[in-house]
C-alpha cells in the first residue's frame, strides 16, 4: 500500500478566506514539500489554486517570510526557502542543544497523565506505521515530541517550535515516501526516551533525545548524499556526553 497524503483542500469553502486558514494551508504545503525548496511562488496562482482571494494570501506569505519558509527576492518574487546542507547541519545541531535542555527541565515535572499521553502517542504512531499513513504518523510524532518539552517557558518553547518545524521540513522532504522504512528504528528510540521519562532520569532522557535527533540528521545527509561534513551535529551529539548529571526528582 502506498503512503497516503491528505489532498489540498479548497480553503474558501470552510474558512471564507480566513487569513489564518490560508496561512496554515500554505505553511503545510511548504513544510511537506508540496511546494519544493527553491521554487518560485506566485501569489495570484496560489490564491487561485486554493480558491481564495489575494488579500489573505498576501498576508499569509508575509507571515511565512518572517518564519523563514519563504524568501523575498530583489525582483519582488517569492521563493520557497532553499535547503542548504550547512543549514540542515546547523538547525539540527541547534535543536539537539536546545531540546536536550528543555527535556531536562520537563522530565522532573511530568505527571502520571503526561506519561499516559506519551504512551498514547506511541500507540498512535504504531497504528499509523502499520497502515503506512504518513500524515497520521506525523501528527502523533509532533505531539509526542511537544510533550517531551512541555514544561519550558514561552520564549524557549517558541524557539523549540521553530526549530522543530524546520527540521520536520527537512525530514519530510528528505525521506518522503521512504519514511515508513525508518519508522521501526525511530520507534525503538522513542520508547527508550519514554522509559527514561518514566524513571525520572532527565540526564538519560536528554542524551537519548539528542542522539535521536542526531541520527535523523545523519540519515538525511546519507539519504541526500550531501557533500558536507555535519560538524555542528557531531559536536552537539558529543556535548551530550559532557553535560552534567542530574535531573532526578527528589
Amino acid at each position: 500500500m502506498a503512503p497516503q497524503h491528505a489532498a489540498t483542500p479548497d480553503v474558501s469553502k470552510t474558512s471564507r478566506n480566513s487569513p489564518k486558514a490560508v496561512y496554515q494551508e500554505l505553511r503545510r504545503m511548504l513544510l511537506d514539500g508540496v511546494i519544493p525548496p527553491g521554487e518560485a511562488v506566485s501569489q495570484v496562482q496560489l490564491a487561485k489554486q486554493l480558491g481564495v482571494s489575494t488579500t489573505p494570501m498576501r498576508e499569509a506569505m508575509r507571515l511565512l517570510e518572517g518564519e523563514g519558509l519563504l524568501v523575498f527576492e530583489p525582483n519582488r518574487r517569492m521563493r520557497a526557502s532553499p535547503i542548504r546542507p550547512a543549514d540542515v547541519d546547523s538547525t539540527f545541531a541547534s535543536r539537539i542543544a536546545l531540546e536536550s535542555v528543555a527535556i531536562r527541565i520537563t522530565v522532573p515535572l511530568l505527571e502520571t497523565q503526561d506519561l499516559e499521553d506519551l504512551n498514547a502517542r506511541l500507540s498512535e504512531m504504531d497504528e499509523a506505521r502499520e497502515a503506512r499513513d504518513i500524515d497520521s504518523w506525523d501528527s502523533a510524532h509532533q505531539a509526542f515530541h511537544a510533550l517531551l518539552v512541555s514544561r519550558v517557558g514561552d520564549p524557549m518553547n517558541r524557539a523549540v517550535r521553530w526549530l522543530a518545524d524546520q527540521t520536520e521540513r527537512f525530514r519530510r522532504i528528505g525521506f518522503g515516501a521512504a519514511a515508513p522504512t525508518i519508522w521501526e528504528s525511530t520507534m525503538a528510540e522513542h520508547r527508550q526516551i519514554v522509559e527514561s521519562c518514566r524513571s525520572q532520569d532527565a540526564t538519560s532522557a536528554a542524551r537519548l533525545l539528542g542522539t535521536h535527533f542526531g541520527h535523523a540528521a545523519l540519515a538525511l545527509f546519507e539519504q541526500w548524499s550531501l557533500e558536507h561534513e555535519p560538524a555542528e551535529v557531531r559536536a552537539a551529539i558529543a556535548a551530550l556526553d559532557s553535560a552534567p548529571a542530574g535531573g532526578h526528582r527528589p
